[in-house]
């Protein structure tokens, strides 16, 4: 996540894997169905079910674009298995 002009940083409230978030129309609330607890394999590469990630962030400003990586925290050349960037806009407190 990148800084904003004040110097501010979003910050994660939550981060959650789960099979499906389902979004109420009418009121844009988010349930989370079929929360994850852990991803693993007996080999690698391994393909996986379809999952969504849930963030909750605060603390930001306007528009910033984030980035979801996936690491192998054994390789040490640190490159992404997979990485995800979205444009995510903040909405102004009190709206």
């Amino acid at each position: 996540m990148q800084k904003d002009p004040t110097g501010l940083e979003p910050t994660c409230l939550a981060f959650v894997l789960c099979e499906y978030v389902h979004v109420d129309s009418r009121t844009s609330r988010r349930t989370l169905l079929g929360t994850i607890k852990d991803l693993w394999s007996k080999s690698f590469p391994a393909e996986s079910p379809k999952f969504y990630v849930y963030v909750a962030l605060t603390d930001g400003r306007g528009s910033q674009r984030i980035s979801i990586r996936l690491i192998d925290v054994d390789d040490e050349a640190d490159e992404p298995i997979h990485e995800e960037s979205s444009l995510i806009v903040f909405n102004s407190p009190g709206s």
